[in-house]
């Protein structure tokens, strides 16, 4: 017998044993009641608080005695260095304050042994979540992936890295909140990069553990990456409900993508997924805060379900942490809404914010936009095409059709679309899908804008992709959408240029390939394509599909912020603020986020009010003459 028995006292009855939800390779973790007194206006009572106790044994290495107690003695200096290790590392858990990290109440030595209490938590593991569902949604991953950076920013800014995160060390309590559990394989770091104890860094779970770590060769620096890595594996299976493969066979066969795609994960998200789990640690994301950042640039338009998202293990929640089957409340948990940002590392840290600002870019680059054709306005976001009209002559009647970026419908534009004019045809579209002069009419729509593009009309071809992408007027089909934008490109249309490029950037009805994405945003960006500019842009800033080059994405930031996008003066402001290729110029950079902000731009109005917190901050922190390296604020995140 390896438990201890229910009934069982620590700490003079302090503490009494209820049941053991859980044994692994390092520990025993048990529900426990704690006896504490509570103390009102008119007297007080005596009640019994249930609580977590984790108990230090080596499974192939302790034996419990005959009294059911106490661990027969062991000399073994692994043993030792091990339960040393154990205490150590509670101590440092019971001083992280987080409200995403188990909170640790007492360490104690008794039978031998040594113990630490941690809060009780209610809920269960993501991992039952996602048994549950078969998959999270993306908002789900989004939400839970912040509250698990959140925490593991605090940890590693205090020097000690998880080196065991997965769905099923990571708890829900009811109320929604993320608790980071296990620090079983955790580690504490000096501040001189060098780690506490010489225990070698455990090997991790199958799948989630980078490829460096059963073997990592300290080099003086904190190894974030690994942790960093476990948080891309975690989001892997928290999308497709499958467990990554394992990390030799990433480094040699690539990531699985087709899981990811199945289950209709944005192409942004996949692409940060791929670099959380890059197999070599240089590629991967340097800081949790980068990972966080990029995580709040990606779009996802289900947010309304995080309200409505439960765990119900009926009543048999069997998570370490969990209640074992005695959940009173059923097991429902809401899943709580995302912490506020992290508060972005001050310009001092500048090598650092090199690569932040370069991956931040990414979740922009791949959720943009599909675009209509001809000048007209999308569902989406402005055309910035100013074609101007154009002339049909009807060679039979010898009337001549004017095109114009405002077509109304009449019954002479029905006559010249009925007589075969192409740009009638598309323009007759355009009225049934916006309603101008009559009813909306998808299906209409899409009946005169085949006829259209069966003329090689390009921007009816494009036309015919948006609608086969939205499955407005037909069936939804992304590789029909991608033909009809194809034939359009082909034509040089630089709408469908744009649209073509976006698909192969968010592997839509096609293989991700930036390669392609960016061939197609550079032949939509030289006909002057804002959207364009600005998502090759990105591509130049990260080196998706091309080598980084800070002063050519600069140029085409520029180039797109100047015909008034949004999003490109809010990127080009960042530029000027951390001097990517340009010089840095705070004055510059608060000009045109300004300009993104006036033109509701979310992200620039976000990031002017972060810019003069933190000027306050350094203010602050000049006044009172910190340590330059103890100026952080941890509780400001």
């Amino acid at each position: 017998m390896s438990s201890l028995n229910y009934g069982t006292t620590l700490q003079n009855g302090k503490y009494t044993i209820v049941k053991t939800l859980g044994q692994g390779g390092f520990g025993i973790t048990y529900l426990a009641t704690m006896r504490t007194t509570v103390n009102g206006q008119f007297g007080n009572m005596d009640v019994d608080a249930n609580v977590t106790i984790k108990e230090f044994f080596i499974s192939m290495m302790s034996h419990r005695s005959l009294d059911g107690r106490t661990l027969d003695p062991n000399e073994s200096t692994l043993v030792k260095d091990y339960k040393r290790k154990f205490i150590r590392e509670a101590m440092s858990l019971s001083r992280l304050q987080h409200p995403n990290i188990v909170k640790v109440l007492e360490v104690f030595e008794e039978n031998n042994t040594a113990y630490y209490v941690m809060e009780y938590l209610d809920g269960g593991t993501v991992d039952d979540l996602i048994r549950q569902n078969g998959h999270l949604t993306t908002f789900q991953t989004v939400s839970l992936t912040l509250q698990a950076c959140s925490a593991l920013e605090y940890m590693h800014d205090n020097r000690l890295l998880h080196l065991d995160l997965k769905p099923k060390n990571i708890m829900l309590t009811r109320d929604g909140q993320l608790k980071l559990i296990d620090f079983g394989l955790s580690k504490q770091y000096k501040e001189n990069g060098e780690p506490e104890e010489s225990t070698s860094i455990g090997l991790g779970t199958p799948g989630y553990a980078p490829v460096e770590q059963s073997t990592y060769q300290q080099d003086g620096t904190l190894p974030v990456t690994l942790d960093i890595y476990a948080l891309g594996a975690t989001m892997y299976k928290m999308l497709t409900g499958q467990i990554p493969p394992e990390s030799s066979i990433v480094l040699n066969e690539g990531l699985p993508m087709q899981p990811l795609r199945d289950t209709g994960v944005p192409g942004s998200l996949i692409a940060t997924i791929s670099k959380a789990m890059a197999p070599l640690k240089r590629n991967r994301f340097q800081s949790v805060w980068e990972l966080d950042n990029v995580l709040r640039g990606i779009a996802t338009p289900d947010k309304t379900i995080i309200d409505k998202t439960i765990i119900d293990d009926g009543g048999n929640n069997d998570g370490n942490y969990g209640d074992g089957g005695n959940n009173d409340g059923g097991g429902a948990i809401i899943i709580a809404t995302p912490p506020p940002p992290m508060k972005k590392p001050k310009k001092k840290i500048k090598i650092i914010i090199w690569s932040v600002v370069g991956v931040l870019l990414l979740a922009g680059a791949i959720t943009g936009v599909l675009l209509l054709g001809k000048g007209k306005t999308s569902k989406f976001i402005d055309d910035y095409d100013d074609e101007e009209d154009t002339e049909m002559v009807d060679t039979d009647s010898e009337k001549t059709y004017v095109s114009t970026d405002d077509p109304v419908y009449s019954d002479e534009l029905v006559e010249f679309a009925e007589n075969g004019n192409a740009d009638a045809q598309f323009d007759l579209g355009l009225c049934y899908k916006n309603g101008f002069g009559v009813a909306e009419d998808m299906n209409e729509a899409v009946r005169w804008f085949r006829k259209a593009a069966g003329q090689e009309h390009a921007y009816a071809q494009n036309e015919l992709g948006v609608c086969y992408y939205l499955g407005e007027g037909v069936a939804k089909d992304f590789e029909k959408a991608l033909e009809w934008f194809r034939k359009a490109a082909e034509q040089d249309n630089e709408i469908a240029e744009y649209n073509l490029g976006y698909c192969y950037d968010n592997g839509t009805g096609v293989d991700l390939d930036y390669t392609e994405a960016v061939r197609w945003y550079e032949k939509s960006a030289a006909q002057g394509y804002a959207l364009a500019q600005c998502n090759l842009g990105k591509c130049y800033y990260i080196g998706n599909g091309v080598s980084e080059d800070n002063e050519k994405a600069f140029q085409l930031f520029t180039q797109a912020a100047k015909q008034g996008l949004a999003e490109a003066q809010f990127y080009l402001g960042r530029c000027y603020y951390y001097g990517f290729g340009t010089v840095e110029d705070t004055s510059k950079a608060k000009e045109w986020l300004q300009k993104a902000a006036d033109q509701g731009y979310e992200d620039a109005k976000n990031y002017l009010e972060d810019m003069i917190n933190d000027e306050e901050n350094e203010d602050d922190d000049d006044d009172n003459d910190y340590d330059d390296d103890d100026d952080y604020d941890y509780d400001a995140k």
